[in-house]
């Protein structure tokens, strides 16, 4: 992990612990400790889809891998059936995700192509490493949305939940279209982000 990396989670740790002790934060509202961790998942998911654009990246492979991705949502379902909830709105939530991880690895890429560093070392290797990285970083995904939709009551973010994912998000780095990505369909009557 890069020292900037660590930095950024520090100050969105802070930040976080701040507005908790302050009770405006996310435990405050109906499943915010659960929105905390599905936020912290969908972080752990895209860090691993920066690695996944630096292997692309030394591989000269395509961002989209469609067998890979009709694989993975087709174990998503079954993740959904063990935890008791709607495989088709997993389904939905982790398509989202993919979205995601397709434009934060495509922005790492323009920005490598356009001469920013590459990380240190060498890129990690796509099927020993980073598809385990990426299946375990998918069901820890898959357990904290089913844990954060038993006890919101409801599979789509309402707008504020949204926010404060978007905020965690870009807090860690990431563009606030990948971010945006990653929130899917957001329900709330005047309050859906457009992705």
């Amino acid at each position: 992990m890069t020292r900037r990396r660590l930095m950024l989670q520090n100050l969105v740790l802070g930040a976080l612990l701040g507005l908790l002790a302050a009770g405006c934060g996310p435990s405050s509202a109906k499943g915010g400790k659960e929105l905390h961790e599905l936020a912290a998942a969908m972080d752990r998911r895209l860090q691993v889809a920066g690695d996944v654009a630096w292997a692309k990246q030394a591989s000269q492979a395509p961002v989209r891998d469609a067998a890979r991705e009709a694989a993975v949502l087709g174990r998503v379902a079954d993740l959904a059936k063990e935890h008791g909830a709607d495989p088709a709105a997993a389904r939905e939530f982790v398509e989202a995700q993919m979205a995601a991880s397709r434009q934060w690895q495509g922005e790492l890429l323009e920005r490598w192509r356009a001469g920013e560093p590459l990380p240190p070392g060498t890129a990690p290797d796509m099927a020993a490493e980073l598809r385990p990285r990426m299946d375990l970083a998918t069901r820890e995904l898959i357990d904290a949305w089913a844990a954060w939709i038993s006890a919101a009551g409801r599979t789509r973010f309402r707008a504020i939940e949204a926010q404060q994912i978007l905020a965690h998000l870009k807090a860690a780095g990431y563009s606030e279209s990948a971010a945006r990505l990653a929130c899917g369909v957001v329900v709330e009557s005047g309050g859906v982000l457009a992705p």
